[in-house]
C-alpha cells in the first residue's frame, strides 16, 4: 500500500436515471439510491504506482470492475488498455486500486490471463486480465464495499431488458495534478445505452450510447455494463459484462457468462495446478 496523505481526492459521477423505486439484488430489495451506489461503485479507475520515477508516480490506467465471485475478490480490465498506457505484462504487479478513504493505492497479489498477444488481436474474448485482491479485501473495507456481488450469471435476453448502462472512467474526465495542486479529480460516467445485439463473436455484444453529449471514450475499456432486468418477481440488478472497446456511438462488451468462465478457469487452475 502506498499513501497519498498530502493529496486532495475529489470523486464524482453522473447520476443514474433509473425510473424505478426498487430493485432485487443478492437476496435483497434495494431502493433506487442503493442500486445507484452498487451499480456505480464497482467501476473505478485502475491505477499504478511507479516508484522508479521522480514525477507523476501515480498513473491512471482507465476503467476496471471490482467483483466478488465464488468467494474471491477480483478486479478485471482489458489487456489492451494496460498495454496502451505503457504497462507491460511484466509490470502487471503495479496495477492497483485507489482507496480514497485512506488516501492510498493498493496493488494486486497476482493476475491471470489466457492466450498470447496474437490471440488477443484475433479474438476480443481473450482481451481480459483478472487481478487477485483477496488479501487486500480482508484489510480494506472500502475495497470490499465496491465489489459487485457477482452471484447470478445472467444470459442476456433482450426482451427482459428495462435499462442498460455503460459505466466507465474516460481519460479526458480525470484530473491528475499530484505535483502542483496535489489534486486528484476522479470522474465516473454512467451512460444510458440501448442493447443492440450480439456480434459474430460468441459472448461479445454491442450497445448504443443514448447520451447526446460529446466526449472522448478513451479509457472506458474495462468499465462495466449494468442491466436492470424485468422479471415476474420485479426488477433485478444484473452485471452484464465488461466494456471491451467503443466509440462515441457504440460500446462492445464481453458478457457476464464469458467473464464467469474466465474467472472459473483462474480459480480452478489455482486450486488444481
Amino acid at each position: 500500500m502506498v499513501s497519498f496523505r498530502e493529496h486532495k481526492f475529489i470523486a464524482e459521477s453522473d447520476p443514474f436515471e433509473l425510473g424505478i423505486d426498487r430493485c432485487w439484488h443478492n437476496g435483497l430489495w434495494l431502493d433506487s439510491e442503493a442500486v445507484r451506489s452498487i451499480a456505480g461503485n464497482m467501476c473505478t479507475n485502475a491505477a499504478a504506482w511507479h516508484r522508479e520515477v521522480t514525477e507523476n508516480e501515480l498513473q491512471l490506467l482507465g476503467s476496471s470492475c471490482a467483483l466478488h465471485y465464488r468467494g474471491r475478490y477480483f478486479v478485471i480490465g482489458t489487456r489492451h488498455q494496460f498495454k496502451n498506457t505503457g504497462i507491460s505484462e511484466g509490470e502487471f504487479k503495479k496495477v492497483g486500486q485507489l482507496i480514497l478513504s485512506e488516501d492510498a493505492i493498493i496493488t494486486n497479489s497476482g493476475y491471470f490471463i489466457y492466450g498470447g498477444e496474437e490471440a488477443v488481436r484475433e479474438d476480443d474474448r481473450y482481451d481480459i486480465v483478472a487481478f487477485f485482491f483477496d488479501e487486500q479485501a480482508e484489510i480494506h473495507r472500502e475495497f470490499r464495499g465496491r465489489c459487485f456481488e457477482f452471484s447470478n450469471v445472467w444470459n442476456i435476453k433482450p426482451q427482459e431488458i428495462f435499462k442498460c448502462y455503460a459505466v466507465g472512467c474516460a481519460y479526458s474526465d480525470q484530473i491528475l495534478k499530484p505535483y502542483d495542486t496535489r489534486e486528484l479529480h476522479l470522474v465516473r460516467r454512467n451512460i444510458e445505452c440501448e442493447y443492440v445485439g450480439g456480434t459474430s463473436m460468441s459472448g461479445v455484444h454491442r450497445i448504443r450510447n443514448l447520451n447526446d453529449e460529446d466526449f472522448l471514450p478513451d479509457g472506458m475499456s474495462g468499465g462495466s455494463v449494468i442491466f436492470i432486468r424485468k422479471s415476474v418477481f420485479g426488477n433485478r440488478l444484473e452485471f452484464g459484462g465488461m466494456i471491451q472497446r467503443g466509440g462515441q456511438d457504440f460500446f462492445y462488451f464481453i458478457d457476464a457468462k464469458k467473464i464467469a468462465q474466465f474467472l472459473d478457469t483462474s480459480i480452478d487452475l489455482e486450486e488444481h495446478p
